[in-house]
């Protein structure tokens, strides 16, 4: 089992290429082998070199982690060790995405934060201009010109399974911090944003409960564009809920994706804002 070579493919994955979509070069390595046994190995061994591979993406892709992110990833791999006995072997299989989530965050790809997981690289598609139609295009490309300054390089928040214990207000608060830790510590970065239904202004009358998803960014000056309709978002929109499901099922309901774009010097101001309040 040539650990070695497979975490070398890995690494070459493609940033924009989707966390739990192996590359064609992994997809070949991984032909007629025992992909459960070898992926399950590979997290291992990415584990033994967290202090190795960390300062080798601060050296090579200039990527600097906090004590926090640092404490977060090492509380990560526990449990990513521990559920090796207890997870079913299909799960450590492409393109599995809890399995590509966790084997990001071996990889040091992805970071853990609590309520969201960060993709450390990543970047928004030039197309969300023209997702808004003609009469918002020049409102979307003034955005990204002036105050974003470009469509990349920016983490991208997603939700895990793991992150469920924190989905709450003070759960995402937390995870804004720790975003916040990071762009400060990488000026690059310019900012994070995430793509989900939850950012929908429609589901304020019917999931008010939620409403803090929206209500936070937006109060904190990110800043929210209509994506549209998707079957992912419409499942992930009534996985958990029989009151949306009923209402998509009767036609009163259109989950509809949004992007939240949190530019850095906005969230950053936020942080500090938040960090002054509690003194």
């Amino acid at each position: 089992m040539n650990l070695t070579q497979y975490i070398e493919i890995l690494d070459r994955q493609p940033d924009l290429m989707p966390y739990h979509h192996p590359s064609p070069e992994i997809t070949e390595y991984l032909k007629g082998k025992d992909q459960s046994t070898l992926n399950k190995a590979v997290m291992v061994e990415l584990i033994r070199q967290f202090p190795a591979r960390s300062e080798m993406i601060r050296q090579q892709q200039g990527v600097r982690l906090t004590p926090e992110a640092v404490s977060m990833f090492k509380q990560d791999f526990d449990r990513i060790i521990n559920e090796q006995a207890t997870n079913a072997p299909g799960f450590y299989e492409f393109p599995l995405s809890p399995f590509g989530k966790d084997l990001g965050i071996c990889s040091l790809r992805i970071m853990p934060a609590g309520a969201q997981i960060v993709d450390l690289h990543s970047g928004i598609g030039r197309n969300l201009l023209l997702q808004g139609g003609p009469g918002e295009f020049a409102a979307r490309a003034l955005f990204f010109i002036k105050q974003l300054g470009g469509f990349k390089p920016l983490y991208q928040i997603h939700t895990h399974s793991t992150s469920y214990p924190e989905f709450n207000e003070a759960g995402w608060d937390r995870c804004y911090l720790r975003i916040a830790g990071m762009l400060r510590l990488n000026p690059q970065v310019r900012g994070f944003f995430g793509m989900s239904w939850f950012y929908d202004p429609a589901l304020e009358s019917i999931s008010p409960r939620l409403g803090y998803l929206r209500h936070r960014p937006v109060a904190g000056g990110a800043r929210l564009f209509r994506v549209g309709v998707s079957e992912e978002h419409i499942g992930n929109a009534t996985a958990k809920s029989e009151t949306r499901k009923k209402l998509f099922q009767e036609g009163k309901y259109q989950p509809t994706g949004y992007a939240m774009i949190w530019p850095r010097r906005e969230l950053i101001a936020w942080a500090d804002q938040m960090r002054g309040s509690e003194k």
